[in-house]
């Protein structure tokens, strides 16, 4: 069996494995004193191995590259690696990778965060999904959507902001799909909306994030999935066809009773599960009955609302007798003082890695510690 090296990325201190997805590793790291680039204190580089350096992951440099908002989790660059592994005593081999440096949230993720306590109390829920809320609306605005939004993919900074990460999915509106090409849904299976279950050739929509919004805060309130189709005995190819049915026929379970909902919280949630994407609320429609349910602190960063001049569905919707105020941090300016890669530059480093090759200027090295085993943590499902 393979003996994994020590690992080491030149500018940057490797310090722990942060976690395992299906594309590669991430780890926590901070630049040396030496390095060149004006970076935080501490970040996260994910490496993803050259045989799974693929378009997505192109699109995914590109995308992510653009984007500039406090409530979205930074990408700085790109840059080739080796990895080594050592096989024999004396023998070594080696492939290139592809290594991505990013913003680091040291508390971890939203679904941490809900697993340990079985659900948020509806206060800080409605500071996650307002912040959630700005990306989502400063990504549709630039005519990207998500398409993989879900706790897993929402950290949490130090002073307790929620930031969007992983564009892996993230697709323009405009883009257009070759006819050749073959059709695959996008996302993950709890939180895909039913009108993509029916049809994954449907072109990017917004009101497919805006599904997975009312899945995330559903769960995030609950501690269970709306539309989790698990059952004693089921296999798992059981268990998703079971939840494919729920998604595209059946209400989302009942919220234990013992959990009190808001009336703002349920309006946002109805609004968002609902199944027909041409009724269902918007992104701006959300921000605005937060606006009207939780007043801002006087040292909230405020822009100006997105949704002032949006009307709400009246059958749906009740609300406040005042006026929308500011919403947070939305599309506020963000210093470009960190910006050390162009997007052509990094897509030239994708290529090259991706055609298995390492500029002779270049030689950064990544040795690969094995990572710590990690549990994966399921959200139960109480009402089965």
């Amino acid at each position: 069996m393979s003996q994994l090296l020590p690992h080491s990325v030149p500018g940057y201190i490797i310090e722990r494995p942060l976690g395992e997805g299906t594309a590669g590793v991430v780890y926590k790291a901070r630049p040396t004193a030496h390095s060149s680039h004006p970076l935080p204190s501490n970040v996260a580089i994910k490496v993803i191995p050259r045989s799974k350096v693929r378009e997505a992951v192109r699109r995914e440099v590109a995308l992510h590259l653009t984007l500039r908002h406090p409530n979205i989790a930074r990408l700085y660059h790109v840059a080739p690696v080796n990895l080594r592994t050592q096989r024999h005593s004396h023998s070594t081999a080696s492939q290139l990778a592809l290594a991505l440096v990013m913003d680091y949230a040291s508390p971890g993720d939203m679904f941490n965060e809900v697993a340990s306590a079985a659900a948020l109390p509806a206060p800080l829920l409605r500071r996650r999904l307002r912040h959630i809320c700005q990306a989502l609306h400063h990504l549709h605005s630039n005519n990207i959507v998500h398409l993989d939004l879900k706790l897993e993919n929402v950290v949490i900074s130090n002073s307790s902001t929620a930031q969007l990460i992983d564009f892996g999915c993230a697709r323009r509106i405009d883009e257009h799909r070759h006819p050749s090409l073959p059709v695959q849904v996008s996302g993950t299976l709890h939180y895909l909306p039913p009108e993509l279950l029916d049809n994954p050739a449907l072109p990017p929509a917004t009101s497919s994030d805006a599904w997975s919004l009312g899945v995330l805060a559903y769960t995030a309130l609950s501690g269970i999935y709306p539309f989790n189709g698990a059952r004693r005995g089921f296999s798992e190819e059981q268990t998703d066809a079971a939840t494919r049915r729920r998604i595209r026929n059946a209400p989302p379970h009942r919220i234990p009773s013992h959990i009190h909902v808001p009336s703002d919280l349920r309006t946002i949630i109805d609004g968002l599960l609902d199944k027909n994407p041409a009724t269902r609320i918007t992104i701006p429609q959300v921000i605005q009955i937060l606006d009207n349910s939780m007043p801002l602190s006087n040292n909230t960063v405020i822009a100006p609302n997105p949704c002032a001049n949006q009307q709400l569905p009246q059958h749906k919707h009740h609300l406040l007798n005042r006026p929308p105020s500011p919403a947070s941090c939305a599309d506020a300016d963000f210093s470009d003082s960190h910006c050390i890669q162009s997007v052509d530059e990094a897509l030239y480093v994708v290529d090259d890695v991706q055609s298995n090759r390492l500029r002779q200027t270049q030689q950064p090295t990544l040795r690969h510690l094995p990572s710590r085993a990690h549990d994966h943590i399921v959200l139960v499902d109480r009402a089965c």
